[in-house]
């Protein structure tokens, strides 16, 4: 069985290779979909379906999620590699 380090390892090294901006957008997409999302939950405490997930202020919360995604996704990928670099010299006894 790997050692979580070497599946982290396993794993970034499939993602990175995929590319850095592919990994940029799938994660701040992830986040922005769920920024978008609970912002339109807690407008049905206020408004009917319709008026929470279809109106302009909706539209006001994607662009503020798509905006705020981009460094999101930037610094996750650079969190990321330094994990990857941590765990690689630790592998190689560097530490």
């Amino acid at each position: 069985m790997k050692s979580e380090a070497q599946q982290f390892i396993e794993s970034w090294e499939r993602q990175k290779a995929k590319g850095k901006w592919r990994f940029i957008a799938r994660s701040g997409g992830i986040w922005a979909g769920l920024f978008l999302l609970a912002q339109c939950t807690l407008e049905l405490a206020e408004h009917s379906f319709r008026e929470a997930f279809w109106s302009p202020l909706t539209l006001k919360h994607l662009a503020v999620g798509i905006i705020a995604a981009i460094p999101f996704g930037i610094v996750q990928y650079y969190l990321m590699e330094y994990s990857y670099k941590k765990y690689l010299k630790k592998r190689n006894g560097e530490v």
